[in-house]
């Protein structure tokens, strides 16, 4: 029979921002203690699949790794929530790799050189059994004394919805920083919406975004839902806070991030105002240096209501303890949608893993690959033959074929490029011939899957090295056709 502790730390998880209860994560962890304090053991990927996320009995598990993956995301937030914020929880919850049933034992911090998270192989078969209930090192009378301290502790957030208001909101050009809101809302992950004024927003990845805070002036309006080209969740686009000069002061443990500001121009190049280039330009400081000198968003993104990202690295908070950026309007008013600081490894970025289909996945060595983005153009298909000779078939399930362009925001720096290729309708070579180009250089000319690979369902992977992004801090990857259409099915991007 469960304890009332073990009760108080799942609430305690579920209702005060470190696991969303309505996001799939949270669909997952309420599931799997259900079953712990049922004592029931039959926590396999095909039950999970059918009785959280509403697969069907023919769920397959080759093609569909949504438990894998939301799995995966859940165990990473709850390593990041013990190691930080939840470092003085008297106990702990955590999804063991090679199993979904939860423990919940003594909270003990893991050292700071544990190694990153990864997914084992074999953490996607149905038959990994669940290890035996949670792990004891507790007496009943510590157990008591978790629980009244659990009890007594202060209250938790309130669950807010996800969806973005509306109606456009003013805000107060004061400084706001609320006292109940952590720094990071996962890990030492920083992310905010300027202009959203709800406590929180998980994206469509999972990640969770603060609403507006640690500003001063501006102010702050939502357009509410409306499409923004080149953007997965185009709600990071529809909020703002905008001025003629602001600047936000975010605290942030000490170390490196990579910072990526979000921006989408709305007003200009629209169809009631026809005003394009020089019609808003801004210069943005980060920690005191310019780092972007007469910005201008349509200009960059080429458009408006396109959904433009400036990326950096090596971002360190100064002596006091914040990273301050500060945005200043010279032809009409500065503005920023979203703002994201996140830790960057000790060598490069973060790498970026896209494929061409509508939900994430987690391949055989524990890496994450999320629906493409940052593209304009093509359609999205998915295949139901897969090239099972292939590590990961999966890669190569969905494509994106058509005439389409990719402008994915990277720091300064040289770059590898991996583009992954699987025929699966023509058999011929011929059928299918195409180009891609980057800013001007090609870097496959007359491409013939077919005849690269030997044969229809044979992985093609071409590597390209040393690419820098271009002025505008993108890398373009235009697939341009030949004979019939392009395609591509997944694409890596990492540092050299």
């Amino acid at each position: 029979m469960a304890s009332e502790a073990e009760r108080q730390e799942l609430e305690h998880v579920l209702t005060s921002g470190v696991v969303d209860p309505d996001s799939n994560q949270g669909k997952l962890l309420r599931y799997v203690f259900e079953k712990h304090f049922d004592g029931t053991a039959d926590l396999k990927e095909r039950n999970i699949a059918i009785d959280v996320f509403h697969r069907p009995a023919s769920f397959d598990k080759r093609s569909d790794s949504i438990v894998r993956v939301e799995a995966y995301r859940l165990r990473k937030r709850l390593l990041d929530y013990y190691a930080g914020h939840g470092r003085d929880r008297p106990l702990r919850i955590a999804i063991p790799l090679g199993q979904y049933a939860p423990t919940l034992e003594t909270n003990i911090p893991p050292h700071p050189n544990t190694p990153e998270l990864v997914e084992p192989e074999d953490s996607s078969r149905d038959d990994v059994e669940p290890s035996a209930p949670a792990r004891w090192s507790w007496s009943w009378t510590m157990l008591v004394a978790a629980a009244a301290l659990i009890i007594g502790s202060a209250g938790a957030w309130s669950i807010r919805s996800r969806q973005a208001p509306r109606a456009p909101v003013v805000a107060s050009s004061e400084r706001f920083i609320p006292e109940s809101t952590p720094v990071a809302a996962e890990g030492d992950a920083i992310r905010i919406l300027p202009g959203y004024i709800k406590e929180r927003y998980v994206d469509r990845r999972g990640h969770v975004w603060l609403g507006d805070r640690y500003y001063h002036g501006g102010e702050s309006f939502d357009d509410g839902p409306g499409l923004i080209a080149r953007a997965f969740d185009p709600a990071l686009f529809q909020s703002r806070r905008d001025g003629q000069e602001f600047t936000y002061d975010i605290p942030a443990r000490p170390g490196k991030y990579e910072l990526k500001l979000f921006f989408s121009e709305f007003h200009f190049g629209t169809k009631l105002n026809p005003g394009g280039e020089n019609s808003r330009v801004m210069d943005v400081y980060l920690n005191g240096s310019l780092v972007l000198h007469f910005f201008d968003i349509y200009a960059e993104a080429a458009g408006s209501q396109v959904g433009h990202i400036r990326a950096f690295r090596d971002v360190s908070p100064a002596r006091d303890g914040m990273v301050h950026i500060r945005f200043m309007g010279l032809y009409d008013r500065a503005l920023v949608n979203a703002i994201e600081l996140v830790p960057q490894p000790s060598f490069g970025i973060r790498p970026i893993r896209m494929l061409a289909r509508l939900s994430s996945f987690v391949d055989k060595q524990g890496a994450l690959w999320v629906p493409d983005d940052y593209v304009v153009g093509g359609q999205f298909i998915v295949r139901n033959v897969l090239p099972y000779e292939a590590i990961d078939p999966e890669l190569y399930q969905g494509e994106r074929f058509g005439h389409f362009n990719y402008a994915i925001p990277v720091p300064p720096g040289r770059y590898r490029v991996s583009l992954y290729f699987d025929e699966a309708w023509f058999k011929q070579p011929g059928a299918r011939v195409f180009n891609v180009f980057t800013d001007g250089k090609t870097l496959l000319h007359d491409f013939d899957i077919v005849r690269e690979a030997g044969g229809q369902l044979h992985p093609v992977i071409r590597a390209f090295h040393n690419l820098e992004p271009n002025a505008q801090g993108l890398l373009n990857l235009s697939f341009v056709p030949v004979v019939n259409y392009p395609l591509v099915n997944a694409i890596e991007v990492s540092s050299e």
